[in-house]
């Protein structure tokens, strides 16, 4: 049997706050011998944190620190407990830090949103 096939890490959004990271990827696709993606699970510097469905492949975490680096990667397990994943690294900023985000129109036509990235417009 084949393997579920990752997402590329460049696909993989994240965003960034002292206390939180939000991680959001696209499913998982299948190879011709693949029986389909089951689950997903999620590590940080190495070490199991959560499992996260495929009908939903978003990762909130919490418990982090800011001002600190966190190797991450994500593993795709098909039905078989076949998996394939891929590593991103993520730093959280300081306390205190402001958002560069800017969302809203600009004035030349483009805006945060325009090209398919997630983001909470709370």
């Amino acid at each position: 049997m084949g393997m579920p096939v990752m997402a590329p890490p460049d696909e993989i959004s994240t965003s960034v706050f002292a206390n939180r990271v939000d991680i959001q990827w696209p499913g998982a696709s299948e190879n011709a011998s693949c029986r389909g993606v089951a689950f997903y699970e999620v590590y940080r510097n190495g070490a199991y944190v959560e499992n996260v469905q495929t009908y939903d492949p978003v990762f909130s975490d919490s418990t982090v620190a800011a001002s600190t680096h966190y190797p991450s990667t994500i593993y795709a397990f098909d039905y078989d407990f076949n998996s394939t994943g891929d590593s991103i690294s993520v730093v959280t900023p300081p306390i205190g830090s402001i958002d560069a985000r800017e969302t809203g129109v600009r004035p030349t036509g483009s805006y945060w949103g325009g090209g398919g990235e997630q983001i909470d417009m709370r």
